[in-house]
Formats: structure tokens, C-alpha cells, sequence
């Protein structure tokens, strides 16, 4: 089954169900713009996000982090693109994350785990899947 989460933009999410998705499923697709996301063993495609508003909010929240982590030297701040595998049926792309000194052994090709930190720039046209999907996941 085939159906995208409804948005006020032109960009839409396409989630991808009937098959259960895994991390090799990731790894073996041809590298795009889009984000690629696994939930639960759907896969969820979304277009790059809108330039100046999701990428500047992205980059103050990633500026404000590192700037702080600057002072304190606690760990390492990363930005999407980069996959956080949960489970193998579990895998996404935070917008900026966060992970602690004593824990960057869980950082390699992906991020093998939780981050201490995840922080998602909410757009008008995924808004429930921020909210509520990858909330979920986030809990």
C-alpha cells in the first residue's frame, strides 16, 4: 500500500508499506536527496526540505549546540544526513543530534543506538510525522 501524509507544501511525504523494510533495504538503495526513513518496518521517503526555512532553523539549533559544546567539550554534535539505527526495522534522520564523550563508540558508518539528543525542525508539511511518528519513535 501506497499513501502520503497529507501537507500545505508541494512536498510530501511518501510512506511505503506491504514489505517490511529493513537497514540493508537502506543500504542497498542508490544515494538521492531525499531522506529515507524506517518506522517500524514502513518506509518513509521525504524530498529535501524547503531550503530557507528548515535549513536555517537546522543550522541555528546545530550552531547554538556546537557553540555550547565548544565550552564544555561533552561530545559530538551531528546533522542529518546521518542514520540512527534503533533496530534494523528502526531507522532515522534526525535533523541535529547530539551524542555524549563517553558514548561515540555507538558511531561509525551509522549511529548504532539512541543519542543523548535529538532535536526535529517541525515543517507545515510533515508535521504529523514529526510529531507524532517519529515522536514515538524518539520515546
Amino acid at each position: 500500500m501506497i499513501k502520503t501524509i497529507p501537507s500545505e507544501e508541494p512536498t510530501e511525504i511518501l510512506h511505503l508499506t506491504g514489505h517490511t523494510w529493513t537497514y540493508d533495504d537502506l543500504v542497498a538503495m542508490p544515494e538521492t536527496m531525499d531522506r529515507y526513513e524506517i518506522i517500524d518496518g514502513d518506509l518513509y521517503m521525504a524530498p529535501a526540505a524547503h531550503a530557507w526555512r528548515h535549513q536555517r532553523a537546522v543550522t541555528k539549533l546545530m550552531g547554538a549546540i556546537i557553540e555550547w559544546n565548544n565550552q564544555h567539550q561533552h561530545g559530538e554534535v551531528f546533522t542529518s544526513p546521518i542514520d540512527v539505527v534503533a533496530t534494523p526495522t528502526k531507522v532515522v534522520q534526525p535533523d541535529v543530534l547530539f551524542i555524549a564523550e563517553e558514548r561515540l563508540h555507538i558511531v561509525g558508518a551509522y549511529v548504532d543506538g539512541a543519542p543523548d539528543l535529538v532535536m526535529e525542525v517541525v515543517s507545515p508539511s510533515n508535521e504529523a510525522y514529526d510529531r507524532v511518528t517519529k515522536f514515538r519513535l524518539y520515546e
